[in-house]
């Protein structure tokens, strides 16, 4: 049987007892650590079209944060318009990253982890919810 869920996908093979679930990326709300972007120089070797380029750095603020997030609700106020680097899609980081769509969900949740764990720490409230709903990646 194969069950959707927000986790990934659980298939159990009831003959052979066998069950396995796969994970797959998913974006928690009101986390934000991608929309940090920091206050040092960032490294922007990804992103080789000049016009992507200087559009990212337009959008960092003094403290750090894209001057778009919302840090009292915590999301993104152009969050339908938002430019394509925005976007965590299997397309984008194969384009900009050179990440094979195959192994999107791993790089994505990793990049997640790494994020998260940098900004807020592994104790925080907001990794504790990300490895609820992706499990633990980090190894």
């Amino acid at each position: 049987s194969v069950e959707g869920g927000i986790s990934g996908i659980s298939v159990s093979d009831e003959s052979e007892g066998l069950y396995r679930r796969v994970k797959s990326w998913v974006c928690i709300k009101q986390c934000g650590a991608c929309c940090f972007l920091g206050t040092d120089e960032p490294d922007l070797d990804a992103l080789t079209d000049p016009t992507e380029r200087a559009l990212y750095q337009s959008m960092i603020s003094p403290s750090g944060w894209c001057k778009h997030f919302d840090l009292d609700a915590r999301s993104c106020t152009i969050y339908d318009s938002r430019p394509r680097f925005c976007h965590t899609e299997p397309g984008v980081f194969e384009d900009i990253f050179g990440v094979p769509s195959e192994d999107f969900a791993d790089a994505a949740i990793d990049s997640c982890l790494e994020a998260i764990d940098h900004l807020y720490g592994e104790e925080s409230q907001e990794f504790a919810r990300y490895q609820q709903y992706v499990g633990d990646r980090m190894e």
